[in-house]
């Protein structure tokens, strides 16, 4: 699922269309679980351990930029265990106008309650025994990450990312939320924070889905729990 904006850059304003969970996919993903091969890796699920609360901050720093920070809470069900877990670094896509780098994560990080976590670069394997229609993500960064029996866990992460934009000057952006699916049971909590810092929120062109968002000043919140 994915949600996604379109902002139209011009001379007189900036045109937005703010786009909420559609099927195209334009953005990156929640931590998801990973399978590993020496080849590369691929989605599996788990089924032990729950995301129980996430927030995302997206804080536009250019009309097609962004810096995203990331808060994802964990709870293990199960016994103690170590899990690899995912975050989506670049998609499997092409654009006319766009240039590369709007397919990429660029300056990830990952840390815990305890400090940095190790991050390493893998791709995805052609053809993995199980496909969760996550075939778009060609290449992950991965992060291993042990859980004591019972215990919750907190991963934080930072990244920056590019829009890919269209010849009429539309930027699309957004986040997918589809590759928390692969965790225990539902998303407990989930609230998605669009920062449109200096462009004035008039300028917002329409919104869809209609539903499971607020405008707080000059940010577009989504929100939902127990889906």
């Amino acid at each position: 699922m994915i949600n996604k904006s379109f902002l139209k850059k011009s001379i007189a304003a900036l045109v937005i269309v703010v786009a909420v969970f559609t099927r195209i996919p334009v953005a990156f993903a929640n931590d998801g679980v990973l399978g590993f091969t020496p080849e590369g890796v691929y989605p599996i699920t788990q089924s032990d351990i729950s995301m129980t609360s996430e927030e995302i901050h997206i804080q536009l720093t250019d009309y097609a930029k962004a810096r995203v920070t990331c808060r994802f809470d964990f709870r293990n069900f199960g016994k103690a265990q170590t899990v690899l877990m995912g975050f989506p670094a670049q998609l499997n896509e092409t654009g006319e106008l766009s240039p590369d780098e709007v397919f990429w994560v660029h300056n990830f990080t990952a840390r815990d309650e305890d400090g940095d976590l190790e991050v390493t670069l893998a791709d995805t394997i052609p053809n993995p025994p199980i496909k969760y229609g996550m075939e778009k993500y060609k290449k992950w960064y991965c992060i291993s990450v042990d859980f004591d029996k019972g215990e919750s866990k907190t991963l934080y992460h930072t990244y920056e990312i590019s829009f890919p934009y269209v010849s009429t000057g539309h930027v699309s952006m957004g986040y997918v939320l589809e590759t928390g699916s692969l965790w225990k049971g539902p998303l407990g909590h989930s609230k998605v924070i669009f920062d449109f810092g200096d462009i004035p929120m008039y300028t917002l062109e329409g919104i869809y889905p209609n539903n499971f968002f607020r405008i707080d000043g000059n940010q577009l919140i989504w929100e939902r729990k127990d889906f």
